[in-house]
């Protein structure tokens, strides 16, 4: 990655934004920030085209993180009704319910889009379901 932001300017979601003065050592390295908008995993793969360093290459395969619930803020776990993140969830199977409803989330199969995250209607500082990001190997910053 050379931090030149043209994966931010394809993305048609708005998803992808770069990192701006207040990380000097980073600035310019495209994030997603699943809570303000996630990746939509979009099957054309505008940023991925829009690369010209090749950082993004395979990301159809690669994890861009996990998700994971807090069964103390999610509102399933503490007796509601709410399917929200696995009624949402863009990956089949990656979000699971069991006998009451409640979620799990397959860590193999989560590419951590973040969409679960985005879209969870429990309030904004319960924090019910978050994605913790991974570092791509194909994704390096400049030194």
């Amino acid at each position: 990655c050379n931090r030149c932001g043209d994966c931010q300017k394809a993305c048609p979601h708005q998803a992808i934004e770069c990192l701006e003065h207040r990380f000097p050592h980073l600035r310019g390295t495209p994030i997603i920030r699943p809570s303000d908008a996630p990746c939509h995993l979009c099957s054309d793969r505008p940023c991925q085209k829009a690369c010209a360093t090749g950082a993004l290459n395979g990301l159809s395969s690669q994890k861009m993180g996990q998700a994971h619930i807090n069964p103390l803020e999610c509102l399933a776990w503490q007796r509601s009704t709410c399917t929200t993140c696995h009624e949402r969830c863009p990956v089949s199977e990656t979000i699971t319910l069991d006998e009451l409803s409640r979620p799990s989330i397959s860590s193999e199969k989560c590419l951590g889009c973040g969409i679960c995250q985005f879209s969870c209607p429990a309030p904004r500082n319960a924090i019910a379901i978050t994605v913790n990001s991974h570092r791509s190997p194909s994704i390096r910053s400049p030194k």
